[in-house]
């Protein structure tokens, strides 16, 4: 497992723990923006997809692409 990957499932389960214990919809956006807006954890983890090896990059894409 690379530590992508082990990155992505840490990212997953913040997520979604903080999802479950979101109040209202603004926190819900807050949310969204922290993990999949344009600084968020999601779009860093993609952004390092292609310093990964060739055979590694299909498996974490999919992954990223879960989360």
């Amino acid at each position: 497992m690379t530590a992508l990957e082990q990155q992505l499932q840490s990212t997953r389960a913040e997520a979604e723990a903080a999802i479950a214990a979101c109040g209202d919809t603004q926190a819900l956006l807050q949310l969204k923006a922290k993990y999949v807006g344009p600084q968020g954890a999601v779009t860093v983890a993609l952004k390092q997809l292609g310093a990964l090896p060739k055979e590694d990059k299909p498996r974490v894409g999919k992954l990223a692409n879960e989360v």
